[in-house]
């Protein structure tokens, strides 16, 4: 762990860090825990956001960051194309069968003209992935560099002059706007990756950083895998804030939850966490099939269905399972016009802490949730079950457990995968009866992926980020 910050120096001689905040998982990691204030005892703080409302503005001058407005870091044309081929020849150098087959449905949607260019786009990408990839980089930061001349992505770090700028989501056109600039003229930059799928199966870092934030050693080794040129020496095993709290013993009680959320406290809990429209369309007939069998007895102790949606569902399609009784919540309020942006509040993540403790059973498809409840030792069903817009929509469900990053949660045998409706009230029969069950993969598991499980991981990357900015402010 980094050395503890320094007692609070005066503000001339503090040194800056610039921490960038795209989107509300920014806000649930970063705002949400003790990591502003822990690296406000050393560090002057300005936090960039995408969006600046007035609440939020007064909450960050409360933990002593001053904000300003972080620009969405668009380039040019030529950039744009170029760092589309870079991301194909990235895939392409690391070919997973699921991208593949995720990679040939895009190539093969949409007129004729946009298929033949995307698929000499393709063509080029591979061609680069195996034998120029080190000179696309360049070129990609080239040409990126010159369209962000005269931006306010420019005049943002003109105006900081940060000692570091840290990037909470690495892959944002945003952050990597800024990490690119910031890089160009010598500044120091790290990076948090923010989950466990986003090194396998997310868009690619196009920059590289001189710190890298990772849950664990499982991580470290996924992003020496999946960009060689990082030195190890670079990556810090810190966990994620994300889990800091999820364990602690304080909190809401079962029946202040159950008040909050309009639920029974008298009868177990099966919370349905949600997928997107998109991964899963037709999702809610699962939920219908589930409480339908509820209803009937196939399913002991009267269990009561809580559906805890995606935090970019609006949760309509689940609006007539509310009518009869399902609880369909969300997990905090978006932005109507920018859904991607949020504000989880402390209410909020007070109530996701008391739902993961107090959850009999989780459900969910292909979900980092299963993380989050594993690592409080809740049962997990995950499914693979298609539903009949799924077929039509010609989705493979069972597919996305071939993903890379999901092999651990199968090989640990952390939980229960079903293919039908049979089999989720079985499961979920079997676990409201013995929750002990695969409570050693989930145990497993956690170890495996989730890192320090110490509760500090906001503070550990605020005392690496802290020794970033006291080394650059003392060579200036």
């Amino acid at each position: 762990m980094s050395a503890a910050l320094a007692p609070r120096a005066e503000p001339r001689s503090r040194p800056k860090v610039l921490v960038l905040f795209p989107y509300g998982w920014s806000i649930r990691n970063y705002l949400r825990t003790p990591f502003l204030d822990k690296l406000s005892e050393g560090c002057l703080v300005t936090a960039a956001l995408r969006v600046c409302e007035e609440p939020l503005l007064a909450e960050f001058a409360s933990r002593s960051a001053q904000v300003v407005r972080l620009p969405p870091g668009d380039v040019g044309r030529g950039a744009h194309l170029m760092e589309v081929l870079m991301n194909l020849a990235h895939e392409h150098r690391r070919p997973q069968q699921v991208l593949r087959e995720r990679r040939a449905r895009l190539l093969g949607a949409g007129p004729l003209s946009r298929r033949l260019g995307l698929s000499l786009l393709d063509g080029a990408g591979w061609l680069v992935s195996r034998t120029a990839f080190r000179a696309g980089d360049r070129l990609e930061s080239w040409l990126a560099l010159r369209s962000l001349r005269g931006t306010d992505a420019q005049r943002l770090l003109d105006e900081t002059r940060p000692d570091v700028v840290f990037s909470t989501a690495p892959s944002l056109p945003s952050d990597t706007a800024v990490a690119r600039l910031a890089r160009a003229r010598g500044t120091p930059t790290a990076a948090a990756v923010l989950s466990w799928d986003n090194l396998s199966s997310k868009t690619r870092m196009a920059v590289t950083f001189d710190r890298y934030f990772v849950w664990s050693e499982a991580m470290a080794r996924d992003l020496l895998a999946y960009y060689p040129a990082v030195d190890r020496r670079r990556i810090a095993i810190t966990g994620t804030p994300q889990f800091d709290d999820h364990p602690a013993a304080e909190g809401l009680s079962r029946e202040e939850l159950c008040a909050a959320l309009g639920l029974d406290p008298a009868r177990p809990i099966v919370a349905y966490t949600s997928s997107t429209a998109r991964l899963l369309p037709g999702e809610e007939w699962i939920v219908q099939q589930l409480a339908d069998a509820i209803d009937a007895g196939r399913i002991p102790g009267a269990p009561q269905v809580l559906v805890r949606l995606h935090p970019y569902d609006e949760g309509a399609r689940f609006s007539e399972l509310a009518r009869r009784g399902v609880r369909v919540v969300r997990p905090w309020a978006f932005h109507a016009a920018d859904p991607s942006w949020s504000n989880p509040s402390a209410r909020d993540m007070q109530i996701m802490r008391a739902t993961l403790r107090h959850t009999a059973v989780n459900v969910n498809f292909f979900s980092t949730m299963t993380l989050d409840f594993a690592r409080v030792d809740r049962p997990v069903v995950n499914l693979a079950i298609e539903t009949p817009a799924s077929r039509a929509a010609g989705i493979d469900v069972a597919a996305f457990y071939r993903y890379q990053h999901y092999q651990p949660v199968l090989e640990e045998r952390a939980m229960r995968l079903v293919h039908s409706i049979d089999q989720l009230c079985d499961a979920i029969s079997l676990y409201l009866r013995d929750p002990s069950l695969d409570g050693a993969g989930r145990k497993r598991l956690v170890e495996r992926l989730c890192g320090p499980g110490d509760g500090c991981a906001a503070e550990r990357i605020a005392g690496e980020l802290f020794d970033l900015a006291r080394a650059r402010a003392g060579r200036r």
